[in-house]
């Protein structure tokens, strides 16, 4: 939570405490308007029942007079107050807020009207007749009972008003006291509260600045060691303690880079003045040996020269190789369709030896069958006795001829299937001919090819040499300019070596100012 907003959170919940109070006030001074608006009333009812009482008893009054001296204007009198209560009650009844107060009014002018026509139509005409002594009686007997009942009446009416007031002015007095206590009370709360958020804040924002303070002060003198501020809050604060925090790490890692960086700068400034001392020696020597370069240089021209010579008796050379390999590619050509050719003879000799050898053992199954022949025949001539001797003869010299059959028959298979094995043997030759035929055909092809690239090498390399020959011209004349540059290069880096000495002794004086602050 940001600081504006823990301060408007701080400063609304104080106006909420009093807008709280304020309502309640309201609602109070509320109830207050109501008695304070209920007393006119109660005023009025009293002026009224006040009224009703002295009129009540100017009555009386009249009428004693009138008994006592007889005059008319008494009773006009008495006419007329008693009228006036009647206005007085009716009014009363009227504006009456209670059905009760209602009831009441009503029963005390019942009791007017009736003291009023018991005086007027009883109690004179009894006078006017001489009758005293009735006429007391009924003012004793009927009058005074009904001027104790008005006269109560009106007093508890009037007691009632008064305590009505006393209640209400009470009721004022104590909502007034309420209110004041709820001012007063919100007013302490406001305060404490206020304090409080006060008191909080202050301390939220103070002890995160007394540390930031602290450790700037560490800052200020050197030190750079301290911890990180840990403030766990996340309004502007806590931000700054957190850009402090990583201000801290930045210096270090920059005051720790300034130490190595001032350190590297004086040995590098060193090493710098070492090797430019080393270079002046070294220019030194490039100058005496530019002049040896020279003469190198115009060696090298003759010698590219000679190379120039060699390089074209090279492409000859390579043309005639490039030659010879073209009319070997034909001779392999040549050599692989005669190669082809035998294998085909070789191959129809095999099938003629293969059709031979199935007419042997043609020939065998022959001799095998003539041969079971002459011994049938040989048992039949042996049956027949003395007659088929001669047909035995026969017989013997068929089988005779037929076991030679067989014999020279398995021969002739035996011959024919060694000249098969051998011709077999000729035929995956011939085949294992053409792949190599064919092999040193794609060997001449890539020799040929080689040479192709030889003769091109050879060409770019004769132009190459001509132009080593036109830059060794250059370079002769470029060592001389080098020469040249050799002896200002010296003055430079003499130049340079005070400048690293100079810058030594700066990067010196950086590492003590840079070891002013504490990182570890």
């Amino acid at each position: 939570m940001s600081l504006q907003l823990k301060i408007l959170s701080g400063f609304i919940f104080v106006i909420a405490i009093f807008t709280i109070a304020a309502g309640i006030v309201y609602h109070k001074i509320g109830d207050v308007q109501v008695n304070v608006s209920n007393i006119p009333h109660e005023f009025e009812r009293s002026q009224q029942l006040s009224n009703i009482r002295n009129n009540f008893t100017a009555q009386s009054a009249a009428m004693r007079g009138y008994m006592y001296y007889k005059q008319d204007n008494y009773v006009e009198q008495l006419r007329q107050l008693g009228e006036e209560n009647i206005s007085i009650l009716q009014t009363m009844i009227d504006t009456a807020r209670q059905s009760s107060n209602k009831e009441k009014f009503q029963t005390l002018k019942d009791y007017q009207d009736q003291y009023s026509a018991l005086f007027l139509d009883k109690y004179i005409p009894l006078i006017r007749e001489g009758k005293e002594e009735e006429a007391n009686a009924v003012a004793i007997n009927e009058g005074l009972p009904l001027a104790n009942n008005i006269n109560n009446a009106t007093d508890s009416y009037a007691k009632e008003r008064n305590n009505n007031l006393m209640t209400i002015v009470q009721n004022i007095n104590t909502e007034f006291t309420s209110m004041k206590r709820i001012a007063l009370f919100s007013s302490i709360l406001a305060l404490l509260i206020g304090l409080l958020l006060g008191f909080f804040l202050a301390r939220s924002i103070s002890l995160p600045l007394r540390k930031v303070a602290a450790e700037s002060a560490k800052i200020a003198e050197g030190d750079l060691t301290g911890k990180e501020i840990d403030i766990k809050t996340k309004d502007e604060v806590g931000q700054l303690a957190m850009a402090f925090n990583k201000m801290i790490l930045n210096l270090r890692s920059l005051v720790i880079q300034i130490q190595e960086k001032s350190q590297v700068i004086a040995s590098s400034s060193m090493q710098l003045s070492a090797s430019s001392q080393n270079v002046a020696a070294g220019a030194q020597e490039t100058a005496s040996t530019t002049n040896q370069v020279a003469s190198t240089v115009e060696q090298v021209t003759v010698n590219t020269q000679h190379i120039a010579e060699i390089s074209e008796q090279a492409t000859t050379y390579a043309r005639e190789g490039n030659e010879g390999i073209n009319r070997i590619g034909i001779q392999m050509e040549a050599i692989e369709n005669a190669t082809t050719t035998s294998g085909e003879v070789i191959n129809a000799l095999n099938e003629s030896a293969t059709k031979i050898s199935q007419i042997v053992e043609l020939i065998t199954q022959i001799a095998e069958q003539t041969n079971l022949l002459s011994l049938n025949a040989a048992i039949e001539a042996a049956r027949a006795g003395e007659q088929g001797r001669g047909f035995a003869v026969v017989a013997e010299e068929v089988r005779k001829l037929a076991v030679q059959s067989a014999d020279a028959a398995k021969e002739i298979h035996d011959l024919i299937t060694s000249i098969q094995q051998e011709t077999n043997k000729a035929v995956q030759s011939m085949t294992d001919n053409i792949a190599q035929v064919k092999e040193g055909a794609a060997v001449v092809s890539d020799v040929g090819t080689t040479f192709e690239k030889i003769i091109s090498a050879v060409q770019n390399l004769s132009g190459e040499i001509q132009s080593v020959a036109s830059a060794a011209e250059q370079m002769s004349s470029g060592v001389q300019n080098v020469a040249a540059t050799a002896e200002e290069q010296t003055a430079s880096v003499e130049e340079i070596s005070s400048t690293s000495q100079n810058l030594a002794g700066m990067a010196e004086e950086l590492d003590s100012l840079s070891k002013q602050f504490k990182v570890a």
